[in-house]
């Protein structure tokens, strides 16, 4: 289990660019304020093997602004011609993005759900990747299921659009071995 502790790695997280910038909170959040209405992310390199079965979840939330081209969170973010974009919008709208060698694959297109806390309220958004399958969820609903990919990077953090604040308030990653993988970490009791 990884749980990112933002405090601690501030250097990674605070950064300053073209009138965007972010900040740790007082509570311990990453606080991403954009101000000239492009697209920004604020990331952070997790380890992470993807041999295994795993979930990726973060608590998100817009404080200000409209959210017209949705934020979420960014994953298996190597550069920007590769990494997963997993959107919510304020309108109950979700969507899942990734990009491969430069082209937009459009896993999910833009689409209602209920399961959305609309205005300034908090999401959780989760990612779970069993066997050869994605699974996508909003606040514990499953909302979308797709055939897993592989990661192309282990760069994970958020990702908004629209000129506003967006918090960010946790990442957390677990990987979940299997009993071979198990049987390997455990200390041979036979001595």
């Amino acid at each position: 289990i990884y749980n990112e502790n933002f405090r601690a790695n501030r250097e990674e997280w605070e950064l300053e660019l073209e009138g965007n910038y972010s900040e740790i909170s007082k509570e311990n959040e990453v606080v991403l304020h954009i101000s000239n209405g492009q697209r920004v992310s604020r990331y952070n390199y997790i380890p992470m093997e993807q041999s295994s079965d795993y979930s990726i979840e973060s608590i998100i939330h817009k404080t200000s602004g409209k959210d017209a081209n949705g934020y979420g969170i960014i994953f298996g973010f190597k550069d920007w011609n590769n990494y997963y974009e997993f959107l919510i919008s304020e309108q109950n709208y979700f969507a899942i993005l990734s990009h491969f060698e430069g082209v937009l694959i459009k896993l999910c297109e833009w689409q209602t759900s209920n399961t959305i806390n609309i205005g300034n309220q908090r999401n959780l958004l989760k990612v779970m990747k069993i066997e050869n399958e994605f699974i996508f969820s909003i606040n514990g609903e499953i909302v979308h299921r797709t055939e897993s990919r592989d990661l192309r990077g282990n760069n994970f953090g958020i990702i908004a659009g629209s000129n506003g604040s967006y918090v960010l308030e946790n990442i957390m990653i677990k990987e979940f071995l299997t009993a071979d993988e198990q049987g390997q970490e455990t200390p041979n009791n036979d001595a």
